[in-house]
């Protein structure tokens, strides 16, 4: 798996881990800057515990079903969780559990309010 990451006024692009790795989510997002927008490639992202998003950040994928966010081996079984008083910006991403049951998010954004 690679953490490498290109960081550009708040904007990180997150190249896919190799096939059948996982990646470390949660690290990336606590990298990030407040309000960070993170880009994800085409690709399975392949993740063994929930995200955990905890301060204001926009997610994107490069498509329904181009970008997948695959939870494996979960426990608990949540594969995100969003906490605290943020802004949350989902949009272009597949979301697989477990079962692969699919959650797909085409955009969604959560605001405190």
């Amino acid at each position: 798996m690679t953490d490498s990451i290109d960081v550009s006024k708040n904007f990180i692009l997150i190249p896919p881990p190799g096939k059948g790795e996982t990646i470390n989510l949660n690290k990336l997002i606590n990298q990030a800057p407040e309000g960070s927008v993170i880009r994800f490639s085409k690709g399975i992202y392949l993740v063994n515990t929930t995200i955990a998003l905890t301060k204001s950040i926009r997610l994107e994928g490069a498509g329904i079903d181009k970008t997948v966010i695959r939870g494996t081996e979960l426990k608990p079984t949540t594969l995100i969780q969003s906490t605290g008083e943020s802004n949350i910006e989902l949009e272009g991403i597949s979301f697989e559990g477990n079962n692969k049951y699919k959650m797909q998010v085409a955009s969604i954004s959560v605001k405190n309010v």
